[in-house]
């Protein structure tokens, strides 16, 4: 688990907290201006003025987590001012408990966490530190008791939570993009797959290229052995790939008997790879079946080019390849090797 990553629905939560603040601060400034009270007015056209340039640069990749650092700060704002509160009556400490919760809500189970924890330690040592200058407690030491109790309840219900969704979500997440057969990605997932290549080429020309496969003949396996049969193939096949791909590779199922790999590498290197894959798959001896054969197109991302292009590129030369079967096609080696350097 990555720590300090928040979900993009929690960034989406800070930005509408964001904007529900920015309305009641608005009611409250006019309230202010009404009663006179300048400070407090001034106060809030600032965060009237902040919070539209937060929301806007939220837009932005770099700042996305902005909206979720203010909200923190706002909430965090809110419970310490609750605590300076609670030294002057007990009321303070009916918001104690939604605390956490907004924590949680607003990050994830590691900082929501750490924030819960570090605020029920700030309300415990300005107790403290009250009653040894003043030598009396500020509140009844029995509700401040209870409330702190609350406080750690919400605290171990809102991680347990956060624990078990996280769970849900991450298991969620490897169905919806696993082929429900082979186990490998499935289309949707190696289409991010590609798109997060291209970034990465845009941002350091990082070379790609693509493996595109179709097992040949395979519907006559299908018709003379059984779907059952066509299924135990496909998973023996995906097996022995596996096992031939580097561990940066990606391998996805893009359709039927057809497969694609993404290598992050020249097209040279991807192209020996295939001839490697095509080679291995032509001497291997199949549990229901003696010998299957693949084709295979490879082709590399040139730059400026959408993913289909790049895959309909791949595609034709699976297309050839098909036509006298068991071999592997792609451009001209030599010509496209410099193409992500240029």
């Amino acid at each position: 688990m990555n720590f300090f990553v928040i979900q993009a629905s929690r960034i989406r939560v800070a930005r509408l907290f964001l904007l529900f603040g920015m309305i009641i601060g608005s009611v409250a400034t006019l309230s202010s201006l009404y009663l006179g009270m300048t400070g407090e007015a001034i106060g809030g056209i600032v965060s009237i003025l902040v919070t539209p340039v937060i929301l806007w640069l939220s837009t932005k990749p770099r700042f996305k987590y902005l909206p979720n650092i203010a909200a923190i700060i706002i909430t965090l704002s809110f419970s310490l001012g609750s605590a300076f509160m609670v030294l002057h009556q007990s009321e303070g400490l009916v918001w104690l408990g939604v605390v956490p919760i907004m924590y949680f809500y607003l990050t994830n189970r590691f900082i929501g966490l750490v924030l819960s924890l570090l605020t029920i330690a700030a309300y415990i040592i300005s107790f403290v530190f009250y009653e040894s200058i003043h030598g009396i407690a500020p509140v009844n030491i029995g509700v401040l008791g209870q409330a702190i109790a609350v406080y750690l309840y919400a605290t171990l219900l809102s991680w347990l939570y956060e624990t078990e969704w996280t769970g849900i979500q991450t298991k969620l997440r490897e169905l919806s993009d696993r082929d429900y057969l082979t186990g490998i990605m499935n289309r949707r997932a190696v289409m991010r797959s590609i798109e997060a290549s291209i970034s990465n080429y845009e941002r350091k020309k990082t070379p790609f290229s693509l493996i595109l496969f179709d097992i040949d003949n395979f519907k006559k396996i299908n018709d003379s052995h059984g779907h059952e049969v066509g299924d135990h193939v496909l998973k023996e096949m995906v097996s022995i790939i596996e096992s031939n791909i580097r561990c940066s590779d990606i391998f996805g199922r893009w359709g039927g008997e057809e497969f694609i790999i993404i290598c992050n590498s020249q097209i040279d290197k991807c192209y020996q790879l295939a001839e490697k894959l095509c080679a291995e798959l032509s001497v291997t001896d199949f549990k229901y079946i003696k010998h299957l054969s693949a084709s295979f197109g490879v082709a590399q991302y040139r730059g400026n080019e959408s993913i289909s292009e790049m895959i309909d590129r791949a595609d034709g030369h699976l297309y050839d390849a098909k036509k006298t079967k068991n071999c592997v096609m792609c451009e001209d080696i030599l010509k496209i090797a410099n193409y992500p350097n240029t």
